[in-house]
């Protein structure tokens, strides 16, 4: 869904992160024109917590949030509004649910990132044991702040880029100097040397 240019990406997927090519992600990090960000993740080798992604502007980050329901509470006393799929998956409710909020959000090449981070089908298989002889650098309390870059600068490359894309219209108001506008077809006209106004005979 997309209003002037502001558009919205839901990210959903039922296999989990795997914690390096996560980490790498971030590191690189996402669109430029990403405004907000926000959802819960799963990510193999921790998988008796989920993760809580918040993003504002320049600033993302990850922290510890709660356990699933899937190993922690019988399904029987699960809520009654959890979804029929979440009580017959393998893995029960753990699962990716993430929401992007960007402005000119290139939503394929996000969602491909996203898809590429996650564990093959094969390490799928592989299952949780595996998983948790793997490196994690996301093992602790807390997931520290990882900062974007310079946001800032970036987008103003990035306007800069298209404004050179896009050439303003010939006639379409531009004024060369005070009092003289542009011509269409035609280079503003040079303004006389400053010295030669005061020229005496």
């Amino acid at each position: 869904m997309e209003y002037y240019g502001v558009a919205s990406l839901v990210f959903r997927a039922q296999k989990p992160f795997h914690p390096k090519r996560l980490d790498e992600l971030l590191k690189r990090g996402l669109e430029t024109e990403i405004l907000r960000s926000k959802g819960r993740l799963w990510v193999a080798g921790l998988d008796d917590v989920s993760f809580i992604w918040h993003q504002a502007g320049s600033t993302l980050s990850i922290d510890v949030g709660p356990g699933w329901l899937h190993g922690s509470l019988d399904p029987k006393d699960w809520p009654a509004d959890t979804p029929q799929e979440y009580r017959t998956q393998p893995y029960g409710d753990r699962r990716q649910e993430l929401v992007f909020i960007g402005k000119d959000l290139d939503q394929d090449s996000l969602r491909q990132r996203l898809e590429q981070s996650l564990v093959t089908e094969v390490e799928f298989e592989q299952g949780r044991e595996e998983w948790a002889k793997w490196p994690n650098p996301f093992k602790g309390t807390e997931r520290p702040v990882r900062k974007k870059g310079n946001l800032a600068a970036r987008r103003a490359a990035l306007r800069r880029k298209r404004a050179a894309a896009a050439p303003a219209a010939a006639g379409d108001g531009r004024r060369c100097a005070p009092g003289v506008p542009a011509q269409e077809g035609q280079d503003c006209p040079r303004e006389p040397n400053i010295r030669s106004r005061h020229q005496r005979c």
